[in-house]
């Protein structure tokens, strides 16, 4: 009889939701790919602009420009997904990220690509909405398990994001078909046009 009733038991469970919690993981991947993206452009990029023996430094205060503005950011955007809900949240930070990416991939100085990594910083905080949405979602007994795949996730997009940013760097240098065009303009761009597609991809499972 014990055993009838745990069997009735496990079978009015709910289904994981496999498929929200994808989309969940798709939108919280991005984040870590912003974030990385800039790895092995940073001294290329500051080079252009500052002494070979400062290059260093501001590569380092560039690449920690988006981390410092994420400070605050992550719990304004947690506080106000309670009040507009996960969904137009993720929206706006998705959309937020997407064109500070595309603003940083187009620098004309280095305050400008400061300034953009800036602005993504404040559009970031994906997880912990990610995370509060799988609460949402997930029963106590599904919600390890959701949970646990975030760390998956940030890993997968900590290595996704220096990789095109590596491969994708001034692309004219290596492609004469490209020498001439916006990607020889902004030797930049391309990598940051492509996670920003990533990003737009991501954010077609909220609607």
């Amino acid at each position: 009889a014990m055993c009838n009733r745990a069997s009735s038991a496990e079978a009015t469970l709910p289904p994981f939701p496999w498929r929200a919690i994808f989309i969940l993981l798709a939108c919280n991947l991005t984040e870590p790919i912003v974030m990385a993206v800039l790895f092995p452009m940073a001294p290329f990029m500051v080079g252009d602009w500052v002494a070979r023996d400062e290059v260093g430094t501001w590569a380092g205060a560039l690449t920690s420009a988006y981390n410092l503005a994420s400070v605050p950011s992550g719990i304004f955007w947690g506080r106000l997904s309670d009040r507009w809900g996960r969904r137009p949240c993720m929206g706006m930070l998705l959309m937020g990220s997407a064109s500070s990416i595309i603003i940083f991939g187009c620098p004309g100085s280095l305050l400008h690509a400061l300034l953009a990594r800036c602005l993504g910083g404040l559009f970031s905080g994906m997880g912990g909405l990610v995370t509060a949405g799988m609460r949402d979602l997930t029963t106590e007994e599904q919600r390890s398990t959701a949970v646990a795949s975030i760390s998956w996730a940030y890993g997968v997009g900590f290595a996704i994001g220096p990789l095109l940013g590596g491969m994708l760097v001034r692309p004219a240098e290596r492609f004469p078909a490209l020498r001439g065009t916006i990607f020889e303009t902004f030797p930049y761009l391309a990598p940051c046009l492509v996670v920003a597609c990533l990003i737009v991809l991501s954010g077609l499972g909220l609607l």
